[in-house]
C-alpha cells in the first residue's frame, strides 16, 4: 500500500523557496525504504498556479506519478474546461476534482463559492469528452440543451480525454452512497475519502466496482486524531484501502519521516 503525499500550492511564499523545499521533500522521499512512494499530488489553492507547479515537477522527475488536483468552489465552466485543456496540451492526465471546502471554512470567509456544477456532472462530461467541441456539446448536453449541435473536430492538436480521474468524497452518510454509485457509472477511476470512515461498505462496494479507493488525511492530525503516522498507516491498511494520501501542509516539515 502506497503512502501518497499531497502538497498545495502556498497562498503566501516565494515561489523559488518553495521548489527548494519541495526539491527536499522529494529527496526524502526517495529515501523511505518503509514504503516505496511514487506518486505525488499537487493540489491548486490560493497561491501559484499549480498546473505549472505540476508541469515542473513531472518534467524535473519523470519517474514519478504526479496527480493534479483541483476544487470546484472557486471556478465557474469556462475556468474548468481551461484547466482541462490546460492539463491536456501538457500531458498531464492524473486529475483529482473536489466540490471544495465553503469558504467560511478557509482563510477567505467573506468569499462566495461558485459551485456551477457538482462533480458528479463534471466528471461524466470529462469522461465522456473527446476533443475541445465534444467537451462543449457534453457539457450542453448536461444541461439538457439537447438541440444544440456542435460539430466534433478530428483535428488530433484539439482532442482531450482519457484522463485518470479521481474524486475526492465522503463516505458516511446515503446520500454519500447515492453520489459514490453515480460517479462509478460515469466512469471515474478513483475515490478519495475525505477522512477515516466506519463505513465499510462503501469502500467494499468501490472495490467491488474494481476502482481504487484512497483515505485522505491532514498532516495535522497526527498527532491529534491519531498517535502517529503508524497508527493511520495500519488503520489504513485494516480498511483495505489503496493508499493513505496526506496532506502535507508545508514542505518544511517531512512528516512521512516519521513512519517506522
Amino acid at each position: 500500500m502506497n503512502i501518497i503525499p499531497e502538497i498545495e500550492s502556498p497562498l503566501s511564499e516565494n515561489y523559488i523557496d518553495f521548489l527548494k523545499e519541495l526539491k527536499i521533500l522529494l529527496n526524502g522521499l526517495s529515501s523511505n525504504r518503509v514504503i516505496n512512494i511514487k506518486n505525488i499530488i499537487i493540489e491548486q489553492n490560493f497561491g501559484f498556479n499549480a498546473i505549472l507547479l505540476s508541469k515542473f515537477v513531472s518534467d524535473e522527475n519523470p519517474d514519478l506519478a504526479i496527480t493534479y488536483s483541483f476544487n470546484m468552489r472557486d471556478k465557474n465552466r469556462i475556468a474548468l474546461f481551461s484547466d482541462i485543456i490546460t492539463l491536456e496540451q501538457l500531458g498531464l492526465k492524473n486529475i483529482i476534482i473536489s466540490e471544495g471546502l465553503h469558504p467560511m471554512k478557509t482563510v477567505f470567509h467573506s468569499a462566495k463559492p461558485v459551485y456551477d456544477i457538482d462533480v458528479v456532472t463534471f466528471s461524466s462530461i470529462i469522461k465522456k469528452s473527446k476533443s475541445i467541441n465534444h467537451l462543449i456539446e457534453n457539457n450542453l448536453n448536461n444541461d439538457l440543451l439537447n438541440d444544440v449541435h456542435v460539430v466534433c473536430s478530428e483535428d488530433a492538436a484539439y482532442n482531450i480525454g482519457n484522463f485518470n480521474l479521481g474524486v475526492k468524497i465522503a463516505a458516511s452518510t446515503p446520500a454519500d452512497m447515492v453520489k459514490i454509485k453515480k460517479l462509478i457509472s460515469v466512469g471515474a477511476d478513483n475515490f478519495i475519502i475525505n477522512s477515516f470512515t466506519d463505513n465499510v461498505c462503501a469502500i467494499e462496494y468501490i472495490k467491488k466496482e474494481h476502482k481504487n479507493v484512497f483515505i485522505h488525511i491532514n498532516e495535522l492530525e497526527i498527532g491529534k486524531t491519531f498517535n502517529s503516522l503508524d497508527e493511520a498507516y495500519a488503520k489504513t491498511l485494516n480498511l483495505k484501502a489503496d493508499g493513505l494520501i496526506i496532506k502535507i501542509i508545508s514542505p518544511k516539515i517531512n512528516i512521512l519521516k516519521k513512519l517506522q
